[in-house]
């Protein structure tokens, strides 16, 4: 749901007009539905459509296992949902284990957080990357990691959580919102996504 905090008046409102206005509400997964769906009502027009993700570009890819894993934090909205000190904690925690163990980062943070060795004091190793606005270069980042740590609160379905999986990732998560259904999609191509918004449409 669009935040008062963020945009004028009551976004809220707006979001229930058009729903009323629509002939299908698309939510992006069960969670969505359950939690957005309980104030905008209409469930007799309500369908759950989770995101896909071009398995052209991202697929996993034959690599040497290695005897320490490479751990992924991605943040392009710098919202607090995301949680991204909690995800820097999860690594730091590994990095206490197993010393071998390295992080990358990708996407945007600020400055001060960056000229601050995203807090780091333990002498974790990591790589920033900065944004990638190129998806055959983000693929190839998860292609060669192999953990993504995503504590994030709400998200419905991320698609950078697909997009991970698709690479052949694990995903650390604590079950919130829709990431536990991004895990466990059993097709998430473009192709099936298309086909069901196909089928609605012509439902329409």
């Amino acid at each position: 749901m669009p935040r008062k905090s963020r945009n004028r008046n009551t976004p809220h409102e707006r979001m229930k007009e058009y729903a009323g206005l629509a002939d299908a509400i698309i939510y992006q997964s069960e969670w969505a539905l359950d939690w957005i769906g309980s104030y905008v009502g209409y469930p007799e027009k309500s369908h759950i459509i989770l995101n896909g993700v071009d398995k052209d570009i991202f697929h996993p890819v034959d690599k040497v296992p290695l005897e320490n894993f490479s751990y992924l934090v991605v943040q392009y909205n710098r919202d607090e949902n995301k949680r991204m000190p909690e995800a820097f904690d999860m690594f730091t925690e590994q990095h206490l284990k197993y010393p071998g163990v390295n992080l990358h980062i990708v996407g945007n943070f600020s400055r001060e957080l960056v000229n601050a060795n995203f807090d780091f004091f333990r002498g974790e190793p990591y790589k920033y990357h900065g944004v990638i606005e190129d998806p055959y270069k983000m693929a190839e980042i998860m292609q060669q990691c192999d953990i993504l740590l995503y504590p994030s609160y709400s998200d419905a379905c991320p698609n950078t959580v697909i997009e991970a999986k698709a690479c052949g990732m694990e995903v650390w998560h604590h079950g919130h919102a829709g990431i536990g259904e991004a895990c466990s999609m059993e097709d998430s191509s473009l192709e099936f996504m298309g086909k069901q918004y196909l089928n609605i449409f012509n439902q329409i």
